[in-house]
């Protein structure tokens, strides 16, 4: 009974930050060496209610390690309280959590097949990074270790290690990443989406155009014969018609193999 009452006692406590001359700095608190940011701030609801913030800093988002970084922490806290961009209140879903709600939305259910599908294995890449992690404390230094993992191929996802990917390919992961926490704040967990690494995407190669003189003789050496009588080309009369198809209505290749 007595080892319980001595742990109630000595148990974490919300205690105010003291300046260099031992002043309090009014809503700055500490509680196990973190410190917090104490407001009054309206709920949701509408109702007016003090809360407390855990204070980052605004560099890299990890907690503040001295009086300082909080205090200017606490400023911009302040700032957003004006501008109503406080976090909102509540516990946060988990990743996980959400990524499937978002993936059950009506929104995600209106995109196209194939863009559901990339979303999807997207999204659990994330999902295996992130781990249990809530939705508002998915900050940059995270989102930077995945860019960095997919990049150098060090990513693993249920015992599969990914190989070393394309900047193009990890960009659309990153917006994969970037919709789902979108669809977050019109739901409500979030307020702001965290700042996004930049990702270096090298441009297309110029490849040069074929002439008309040139696409003419493409679409003749289609149709050509070999020595023995038989097609150079297998499915020959298709292969020109699907030329002169892209060359007509300039859709991609893909794309065009899907029009009926």
């Amino acid at each position: 009974m007595q080892s319980i009452e001595k742990q109630k006692v000595h148990a974490a406590q919300f205690i105010a930050a003291r300046d260099s001359r031992n002043r309090k700095i009014p809503g700055l608190q500490i509680r196990n060496g973190k410190y917090y940011g104490y407001l009054w701030s309206e709920t949701e609801t509408g109702k007016r209610t003090p809360r407390r913030f855990p204070l980052c800093n605004e560099e890299d988002g990890l907690p503040c390690s001295n009086t300082v970084e909080a205090k200017v922490a606490l400023d911009i806290l302040k700032a957003d309280r004006r501008d109503n961009k406080l976090p909102s209140s509540g516990r946060k879903p988990n990743f996980e959590s959400w990524k499937a709600q978002y993936l059950e939305l009506q929104s995600s259910l209106a995109k196209k097949g194939r863009t559901r599908s990339f979303e999807k294995e997207a999204l659990s890449r994330w999902a295996s990074h992130l781990g249990a992690v809530r939705l508002d404390r998915i900050l940059t230094p995270t989102i930077k270790s995945f860019i960095e993992k997919r990049l150098g191929g060090k990513l693993k996802v249920n015992g599969k290690t990914y190989g070393a990917a394309a900047p193009r390919t990890v960009a659309l992961d990153v917006i994969a990443l970037r919709n789902c926490l979108k669809q977050a704040i019109e739901a409500g967990h979030l307020r702001e989406l965290p700042r996004f690494p930049k990702i270096n995407v090298p441009p297309p190669p110029r490849r040069a155009l074929l002439s008309p003189t040139e696409f003419k003789r493409l679409l003749t050496a289609c149709l050509a014969i070999g020595k023995d009588g038989e097609p150079v080309t297998k499915n020959g009369e298709q292969l020109r018609d699907y030329l002169r198809f892209l060359a007509f209505c300039g859709c991609r290749e893909k794309e065009a193999l899907r029009v009926r």
